[in-house]
């Protein structure tokens, strides 16, 4: 209950983004029903708030668009969901650190393939410019 207050509080701060933490919590409710599992057990079983609302809050996904944000959250809620009913362990933070080593490698992909695009400067244009000449 204290972590649901601690997290609202960070959240009415604009502290932490709540868009995450949504998409995990409801991919693991939606897998678990889908998959017959206790929904009880999935949510307030384990980790799963603590790290739903503080561990996923990682700053480098502030500047990050929405639709990477929500395909984060359901990769963490996804992972974790089959950490628990296929190895049978509390797999929430081997998620978060799994999915964060995923997207490091998408965000550094698009990075790459932006710079491609960018166009190699003439700098006796740019020279001429500057100077008047």
């Amino acid at each position: 209950f204290l972590l649901i207050v601690g997290a609202m509080y960070l959240m009415l701060r604009k502290i932490i983004n709540p868009i995450i933490s949504v998409g995990y919590i409801l991919t693991v409710a939606v897998l678990s029903i889908a998959f017959d599992y206790s929904l009880p057990t999935a949510l307030i079983g384990g980790s799963l708030f603590f790290t739903a609302l503080y561990l996923t809050m990682d700053y480098g996904f502030e500047s990050a668009p929405l639709y990477k944000r929500i395909l984060y959250g359901i990769c963490c809620g996804a992972l974790t969901f089959l950490m628990r009913v296929f190895l049978k362990t509390e797999g929430a933070t081997m998620a978060v650190i799994v999915s964060n080593v995923l997207f490091i490698y998408l965000n550094r992909r698009n990075i790459k393939r932006a710079v491609k695009f960018v166009k190699k400067p003439d700098f006796r244009k740019l020279l001429n410019k500057l100077t008047g000449f």
